[in-house]
């Protein structure tokens, strides 16, 4: 019954976004289950739809900065015991990809089985305390290029205490979002953090200390403004370079580099050569993964 109820606030919003914006067509439905849009303009939907909206948001964003928090802490544990001697990359990369491929063997298994439902326990076991750790006396700073249909940031909240996040977006889809069929272990949040959203673009958390701000406007400006060294993660998720290739040059991801922390981490979905190389020229060490890429800094390794 609730998967009926789904597919029919699915149909009605249709109709909805065709009415008032024209540029953003269809609900398409994922492998997951989980609902995503097609956005016109840009000519790609906002999700993987083989993944599905929920899955591609966990598998490529969360899971990697929760199993690089993690590794990075082993790292250190590693790197202090050496007297001197630094870590060595290849061997941090080496224990970040063999987590990614346990994690992505389970994803095999449960796509198309409504896997939003079914991960809850193995998110959990992702978020374990030691992933969640930092040594920073301020909240985790998260920039999410861009807020988009506000899984990624939505999902950070669930996952992420301690965290402020800044998700920059050219399209206002607040108000039309506020009916959207989000998968029911992320739906009364996403509602609840969006109705903030529309009133103030501001959605923060006392008791978890958690801030989402929704600025307004080009990223490609708004990242122009960041200091250096202040985020900690960033969710790289524009459309892809064929169609949103400012969000992908050399000199874009230069500015990246200058406004991430020494111990940072970009998580993407691109895994293009072309992509990768940009990244590296930009400073970044790169790791490509069944499902993605990471571009990370650290001041520790070789």
């Amino acid at each position: 019954m609730k998967h009926t109820i789904s597919q029919h606030n699915a149909t009605r919003q249709d109709s909805i976004y065709q009415s008032f914006l024209p540029d953003i067509t269809p609900i398409i439905q994922g492998g997951d289950s989980s609902f995503s849009l097609y956005n016109k303009e840009y000519q790609q939907s906002y999700h993987s739809k083989s993944l599905g909206a929920y899955s591609e948001t966990l598998y490529k964003h969360i899971i990697p900065v929760l199993i690089f928090k993690k590794s990075l802490g082993f790292s250190n544990q590693e790197s202090s015991l050496l007297k001197g001697n630094r870590y060595s990359a290849n061997d941090f990369e080496t224990k970040f990809l063999d987590s990614m491929e346990n994690i992505e063997s389970v994803s095999r298994v449960f796509l198309g089985k409504r896997f939003y439902i079914k991960q809850q326990v193995m998110l959990e076991n992702c978020a374990m305390p030691e992933s969640q750790q930092s040594n920073l006396n301020r909240p985790l700073r998260i920039l999410d290029i861009c807020f988009g249909l506000g899984f990624n940031a939505c999902m950070a909240l669930q996952v992420f205490k301690n965290c402020e996040i800044y998700s920059p977006e050219k399209d206002n889809l607040l108000d039309l979002l506020k009916d959207f069929p989000y998968p029911e272990n992320l739906r009364s949040q996403a509602y609840c953090i969006l109705e903030n959203l529309q009133t103030t673009n501001l959605y923060y958390d006392t008791a978890k200390n958690q801030r989402l701000y929704f600025l307004q406007g080009n990223a490609l400006d708004i990242v122009q403004t960041f200091p250096c060294n202040f985020f900690d993660v960033v969710f790289q998720d524009a459309f892809s370079q064929a169609r949103n290739s400012e969000l992908w040059t050399t000199q874009y991801l230069k500015t990246l580099f200058n406004i991430t922390s020494s111990q940072a981490v970009i998580t993407t979905y691109a895994k293009a050569r072309r992509i990768l190389e940009s990244a590296r020229l930009a400073g970044f060490k790169v790791v490509k993964h069944a499902l993605g890429s990471i571009f990370y800094k650290s001041d520790f390794l070789v």
